[in-house]
């Protein structure tokens, strides 16, 4: 599979008793659409759209995993707008695949009555880092590779297309 990957370095060298501990800090961005296989999602209605995701399709996440110390931030990237004409509010929810409940991680991320599929709202990193919730518990379910994420327009009635959805992840890894 083709992946988008971003990943940035960052070597701590860490001296104890033992010697030396190195420690990698990566990050790399899951397109959640190219790797679902959708073109777009469309959130219509009260339910939303729910889309599996497995980081392991992700090679930078695949060859770490045995050696993942911690989760250390997630973000969003997205390009969305409304098909109706009215402001609203988009939240991503999260929970490890099956019959979990749904929890919070991406809290009111705002789209514009008057932005078109010509003009369509972005939502960066650094604006959703500043809505992530429940981190914590996103951190665990994250470690083990797999979850699904549901993405819901706030109000029911309203519609959202979104075509573009970046998740941003970076872990540190050692040995």
């Amino acid at each position: 599979m083709r992946m988008h990957i971003a990943t940035t370095f960052s070597l701590l060298l860490l001296f104890g008793v033992g010697g030396c501990l190195v420690s990698l800090t990566e990050s790399f961005d899951y397109d959640v659409l190219l790797e679902t296989g959708n073109e777009f999602l469309d959130l219509d209605g009260t339910d939303g759209e729910t889309v599996p995701i497995d980081l392991s399709d992700d090679d930078t996440f695949d060859e770490n995993r045995d050696d993942i110390k911690n989760v250390d931030r997630v973000g969003f990237e997205a390009d969305l707008y409304t098909k109706d004409d009215l402001d609203t509010v988009v939240d991503i929810f999260f929970r490890k695949k099956g019959s979990d409940p749904w929890v919070l991680l991406l809290d009111a991320a705002p789209v514009s009555g008057v932005s078109t599929a010509a003009r369509q709202d972005l939502i960066s990193y650094k604006q959703s880092e500043t809505l992530i919730r429940n981190f914590e518990l996103f951190q665990q379910v994250a470690e083990g590779g797999v979850m699904e994420l549901k993405l819901k327009a706030r109000d029911g009635n309203d519609q959202v297309r979104v075509t573009r959805l970046i998740l941003r992840i970076t872990i540190t890894v050692g040995t």
